[in-house]
């Protein structure tokens, strides 16, 4: 027999792999971090032996969720304003109040964001930092992630101007400024840090060539808010005289490393140059409805075979960071402007959240699924709760009709992060009260 770190025995097990390989009663043998084998529990634990050994019996084993798009520094103002256009929202709620940031409050943002993240069963998260009225902001949420131990990457925002006004409010920078950093980032960190040019209309010709040169020359991806409302449409045909699609065609923006937020106005026209371009897609159904900014053609880009992947976008444009309700929400926004409930199964909302998002992040070879090789990233789920209440097809019980107090257990990288509904790696309650007095004092500054 094979010593490993530690066993997961006896689940039912989801692996969503390419032939969507599931087990009635299977285990989990983990080691350094990886899954070394998965099968049915007769089998591996004749195989091996473990130091740590967990009991799934009556439990279902998934990959993790991976949310693709957030804004950390937000869940200090969640809550905070309602029933506001776009870039109302943005004059009314951010742009006020990001000349105000600092460490301590990022960092006990980005803390409280993923606490409630791992409660929905978030393994990977990849926040889309903006807001730099200070330096080195971006440091403290990624000391953040570690401490919590949530796998963490951070897309590096820029804005060269803002649309609809002159002031800078903490978000504007330096083209040269913001790539410098950008390289410290990416020397310090690796492959967790992203490009995050934050809209078109915020950016000029020659930032966002500037933008494309640099991440080719040092192989770093993009992610960008685009089609979000028409003004992307309406700003490039003013500017460019073409669509947004076209000109960032044109531009090379669109690749396969490049993760559009949002798609909200596009065409059948436009999937197809996405598809083309094989570029990614995140999908933000929550705040896309908050803001009243619209609906993803999901049957649109589904026909064109684009990946989609699950994002909840920031907390004060959704009001939450929980990957089960914006599964419910992607599931159900489809059918409601399709008309047909089929249009969208729960098997693809699971699989936009586990293997699609992190072939969005381009980590499809290392988490997104349970095999041997891959990173163990999964939850542990206890259907044994009344809103879970019978479980007679476990992929339409999870998106349908979950909530946090279904998640047991959250493993990362091998490691057991959640236990029994409990975070162990940090003082929950204790980070929770200090980011609400926080919170309290960052928003009396303005409000």
């Amino acid at each position: 027999m094979l010593d490993v770190d530690f066993l997961i025995e006896n689940g039912k097990i989801y692996t969503m792999d390419t032939n969507d390989t599931w087990y009635e009663t299977g285990s989990i043998a983990i080691n350094n971090g990886h899954i070394v084998a998965i099968g049915p529990s007769h089998v591996i634990k004749k195989q091996y032996i473990a130091k740590e050994k967990i009991n799934a019996d009556g439990k279902y084993i998934f990959p993790g969720l991976i949310n693709t798009h957030t804004h950390l520094f937000q869940t200090v103002l969640k809550g905070f304003a309602y029933d506001l256009h776009l870039h109302d929202w943005l004059n009314t709620v951010i742009r006020p109040y990001i000349p105000h940031l600092d460490a301590e409050v990022c960092y006990l943002a980005a803390l409280a964001g993923c606490i409630e993240a791992l409660h929905s069963g978030a393994t990977a998260i990849l926040d889309y930092m903006y807001a730099h009225p200070q330096p080195n902001l971006s440091d403290v949420i990624l000391q953040a992630f570690d401490e919590l131990g949530i796998r963490g990457f951070l897309a590096r925002g820029f804005s060269e101007k803002l649309y609809g006004t002159n002031k800078q409010m903490g978000m504007v920078e330096e083209r040269e400024d913001f790539l410098a950093d950008t390289l410290r980032l990416h020397f310090k960190y690796s492959n967790r840090i992203w490009l995050a040019p934050t809209a078109i209309w915020n950016m000029t010709d020659t930032g966002l060539r500037t933008v494309c040169d640099f991440a080719r020359e040092h192989q770093i991806p993009i992610t960008m808010h685009l089609n979000e409302t028409k003004l992307d449409d309406t700003f490039c045909r003013e500017q460019y005289n073409k669509t947004a699609l076209a000109y960032l065609e044109e531009i090379g923006l669109l690749n396969q490393y490049f993760l559009a937020v949002h798609c909200v106005h596009i065409d059948a026209r436009g999937a197809t140059t996405l598809k083309r371009n094989n570029v990614k897609i995140s999908y933000n159904p929550v705040s896309n409805m908050i803001l009243g900014s619209g609906a993803m053609p999901v049957a649109i880009f589904q026909k064109q075979q684009l990946n989609l992947s699950l994002g909840t976008d920031g907390a004060a444009s959704n009001d939450s960071l929980n990957m089960l309700e914006t599964m419910k929400i992607a599931a159900l926004l489809p059918k409601v402007i399709s008309h047909d409930p089929t249009v969208i199964s729960a098997r693809d909302i699971m699989r936009m959240a586990t293997i699609d998002g992190a072939r969005a992040l381009g980590l499809e070879k290392e988490i997104g699924s349970l095999e041997a090789g891959k990173k163990a990233d999964l939850i542990i789920y206890n259907p044994l709760k009344p809103q879970s209440f019978p479980m007679h097809d476990p992929l339409a019980t999870l998106v349908y009709t979950s909530n946090p107090t279904n998640i047991d257990t959250v493993i990362i990288d091998g490691k057991v992060v959640m236990t029994g509904n409990r975070i162990v790696t940090i003082d929950e309650e204790r980070v929770l009260e200090k980011a609400r007095i926080v919170a309290r004092r960052f928003v009396k500054k303005i409000y």
